[in-house]
C-alpha cells in the first residue's frame, strides 16, 4: 500500500444522504460536523429550526440582533423589505422622534408577517410566527419606547404589528393599514 492510499483510508466521510464530505481527519472532526449541518433540530426564540449546535445558535443571534439595528437606522424607513418581515412608514417618509410631542397623529410603522393564530381574545392573541423578524421588531419597540398593538382577524394568516410614540394614544385616531 502506497503512502498516498495510506492516507485517503484514514479520512473519514460523513455517512448522511446528500452530503460529500469526506475530508475529515479525526472522529471529533466528523462529530463536530454532524451536530452542526445534521443534527437535531431546535426551534429558536424567533420561530426558526435549526440544528442544535452552538455556533449555529450564535450566528442566528446575530442576524436577530442585524435586524433590529437595522430597524432602528432612519435611512432604512424607506425601505418595504428587511430581511423577511415588511416594514413600510404609511402616508410620509418622515421620521418619528418618540421624545418630542407632535401635534398631529404621528404616522404609525406597519409590520406584516404570517403567522398561525390561536385563540384570539380581545386583551390577547396568541401568534406561532415562522418569521424571525417578530420577536426582534417587539425588542425594538421597547427599545425606542413605541407603543405596539398587534392586529389580526379571527380565521385569518397575517398579522399586523403597529408601531407610534408612546404618548400619543391610539384610541385617539384612526390610522388606516
Amino acid at each position: 500500500m502506497s503512502d498516498q492510499e495510506a492516507r485517503s483510508v484514514s479520512k473519514l466521510a460523513c455517512e448522511e444522504p446528500g452530503c460529500n464530505l469526506k475530508a475529515f481527519s479525526t472522529r471529533s472532526n466528523l462529530i463536530r460536523h454532524n451536530k452542526s449541518k445534521h443534527g437535531q433540530r431546535v426551534r429558536m426564540p424567533c420561530g426558526k429550526n435549526l440544528p442544535n449546535h452552538a455556533c449555529n445558535c450564535r450566528r442566528h443571534k446575530k442576524s436577530c440582533q442585524s435586524v433590529v439595528q437595522l430597524l432602528s437606522n432612519p435611512r432604512h424607513q424607506k425601505y418595504t423589505t428587511i430581511s423577511g418581515p415588511l416594514f413600510t412608514p404609511l402616508r410620509s417618509r418622515r421620521s418619528i422622534s418618540p421624545s418630542k410631542p407632535t401635534r398631529e397623529a404621528p404616522t404609525p410603522w406597519v409590520i406584516s408577517w404570517t403567522a398561525f393564530i390561536s385563540k384570539p381574545t380581545s386583551q390577547r392573541t396568541i401568534i406561532r410566527t415562522s418569521e424571525s423578524g417578530f420577536a426582534a421588531h417587539l425588542k425594538y419597540a421597547e427599545k425606542v419606547r413605541l407603543r405596539a398593538q398587534i392586529i389580526t382577524e379571527e380565521g385569518t394568516e397575517t398579522c399586523v404589528l403597529r408601531l407610534w410614540p408612546f404618548h400619543v394614544t391610539g384610541e385617539n385616531h384612526s390610522f388606516h393599514l
